[in-house]
């Protein structure tokens, strides 16, 4: 589907508002750690914890170089089609599925009874919804659980194509660094975790491992050529003529996808009904993706990433069970 560019800036000027609102919800935070924050055991019954906080994540150097080299390459505005849109494109699907950085995180839980829980939490641009089944007694718990994530990222991005290269044209511009982007996930976290009698001190050990995808349009743009009167038509006919504003816009369909492990250590300290909540995540990250360019833009047609990397996520809440 093709559209002039100066229809695609009205339609993007009408539903200006809309955007902006969601991107006000997500503009708080954009690293991309979410963690629990929550021990083993579960809440009793009808009882309610709510909390707020702080997470962050570093990724692996590698991760990391090629989300600055994405970003290097961003501001020269126009990217060359060649190793330069590789490199962009690397960072620019790095940036949306495993960034670094830091994010807020708040979270409210209840106990369903017979040792189950169900939670909702908000990490910079994600929201996870959970439940959970403890195996547990009055000092040791057993956890799993089961997570899904909504994820909204760069929900301020105009699609309004600015490049218009030459010969051969630059297909993606700064702008596209930044495409609007949405998507899910879903993580299987298990727990274990010993309680004392007066619930002081409380230590859990786990693993989780989940999935994660992320799907968005980057807009490209090729020069359409001006439209020359044939030679045999008299002078001064009228002939129309392509501008810049009525080139033809494309759009690129780029789709990140990670895939996780992790290992996990939690503490929670406190007395009712205030709980301090610490929370640190190590685990392997494989993010893997692709842009795939329409057939009309050139040659080559899709750019792929592939990167397997450490990430370190702690974690931090204070956390109030009424």
């Amino acid at each position: 589907m093709r559209f002039s560019a100066a229809r695609l800036r009205a339609i993007c000027r009408s539903c200006h508002s809309c955007k902006g609102a969601l991107w006000g919800f997500a503009v708080l935070g954009c690293g991309s750690a979410s963690p629990l924050l929550h021990p083993a055991h579960t809440l009793d019954q009808n009882q309610i914890a709510v909390g707020g906080g702080v997470s962050t994540r570093f990724i692996s150097p590698s991760a990391q170089r090629r989300i600055d080299e994405g970003k290097s390459i961003a501001a020269t505005h126009v990217v060359d089609n060649g190793p330069e849109e590789q490199t962009f494109v690397e960072g620019t699907l790095l940036n949306h599925s495993l960034s670094s950085g830091v994010a807020p995180w708040t979270s409210a839980r209840v106990g369903l009874g017979h040792s189950y829980e169900a939670g909702l939490d908000y990490t910079g641009n994600r929201i996870r919804v959970d439940g959970r089944h403890a195996f547990q007694n009055e000092n040791v718990a057993l956890s799993i659980g089961l997570g899904a994530t909504a994820v909204l990222t760069h929900l301020n991005h105009d699609l309004i194509p600015v490049s218009t290269g030459s010969q051969p044209p630059g297909r993606l511009n700064s702008d596209a660094y930044d495409f609007s982007s949405a998507g899910f996930g879903f993580d299987v976290p298990v727990l274990f975790g010993v309680r004392t009698a007066t619930s002081w001190f409380e230590p859990s050990f786990g693993v989780r491992v989940g999935y994660e995808q992320v799907h968005g349009q980057i807009p490209t743009v090729l020069p359409v050529p001006i439209a020359m009167p044939p030679a045999t038509m008299p002078p001064n006919t009228m002939q129309p003529q392509t501008t810049a504003a009525e080139q033809d816009v494309l759009y690129a369909d780029a789709t990140g996808r990670r895939l996780s492990a992790e290992g996990l250590v939690g503490l929670s300290t406190g007395s009712a009904p205030v709980f301090l909540r610490l929370e640190l995540g190590v685990g392997l990250q494989h993010a893997f993706g692709a842009v795939e360019f329409p057939s009309d833009s050139g040659v080559p047609a899709r750019r792929t990433l592939s990167l397997t990397g450490v990430s370190i996520d702690p974690a931090a809440a204070l956390v109030f069970e009424l």
